[in-house]
């Protein structure tokens, strides 16, 4: 990522100080890391190269959208990790992946891994893998039923299908932090 030999850069912002000193462990075993408290300290790395923000969702001072939203540009990649239950409107989120605490050393050693076998990927590969992540997570927490209700879910999901079948090959073999997640309906879900 970023043509850089030690690994990718990546923004952290957490309010727990204990697991942003956890999240700098795993992510320098694999690239550099910057580990903020807020949306105003991320805000200020601003001139600052990283190649991944990670965030908790919710911030003391923002939203982890809104931090989102204001740090991604069309390279950078982005996700939440958190502890908040995702609904539907995950869908339309601007993230490349969503994770839910507790996480696991290998759920985010594959997120760094899936970043950076992306980072040189076409982009329509990368918007399929976003989706992907962001897929499974939404089928593991809302039931069948409220995905099919929800218009924007299957506007979601039509978008992905079309996506998926253009690029399965591409897609086949990227490391998944959310690969183990099941429907909670069942697998005909």
């Amino acid at each position: 990522m970023g043509g850089r030999e030690s690994g990718p850069t990546v923004l952290l912002v957490d309010a727990d100080p204990t697991l942003r000193a956890l999240y700098d462990e795993w992510c320098s075993e694999v690239g550099s890391v910057s580990a903020v408290a807020d949306a105003e300290a991320a805000l200020a790395t601003v001139g600052e190269e990283f190649d991944a923000v990670l965030t908790e969702r919710r911030l003391p001072d923002a939203t982890g959208r809104e931090l989102v939203a204001r740090l991604a540009d069309g390279d950078r990649f982005t996700g939440f990790v958190t502890s908040a239950t995702p609904t539907v409107d995950l869908a339309d989120a601007p993230v490349d992946v969503y994770l839910r605490k507790p996480v696991s050393r290998d759920q985010f050693r594959a997120t760094i891994e899936r970043f950076e076998a992306l980072s040189s990927a076409d982009p329509a590969v990368r918007t399929c893998a976003a989706l992907a992540e962001r897929y499974r997570v939404l089928r593991a927490v809302t039931s069948a039923e409220e995905r099919r209700s929800n218009e924007a879910f299957v506007r979601f999901v039509a978008r992905y299908e079309s996506l998926r079948r253009r690029h399965a090959s591409e897609m086949a073999d990227l490391p998944s932090p959310t690969a183990d997640l099941r429907p909670i309906s069942g697998p005909s879900a």
